[in-house]
């Protein structure tokens, strides 16, 4: 098999679908499934009530010294 024909093989084959760093393949340009929208929205809202409790949980605690202080103020954890 010529190596311009094996190419031409390989991108028939992936039409449609992408190829990650360690080989495997995935589809692109399709919709996501309802069921993995939510997943995900749900997985996003808990990082982001667990960022906030983490935020507030420093926030409540004293803090000594000028960098504790601007960290708490600025919100960097």
């Amino acid at each position: 098999m010529e190596v311009n024909e094996m190419y031409r093989m390989l991108t028939q084959v992936t039409h449609r679908l992408s190829m990650t760093r360690d080989g495997r393949l995935y589809a692109s340009g399709q919709p996501e499934p309802e069921w993995l929208q939510h997943r995900f929205r749900a997985a996003q809202a808990l990082r982001e009530l667990r960022r906030a409790e983490g935020r507030d949980r420093i926030a409540a605690t004293p803090q000594r010294g000028l960098v504790a202080r601007l960290r708490t103020v600025l919100r960097i954890a």
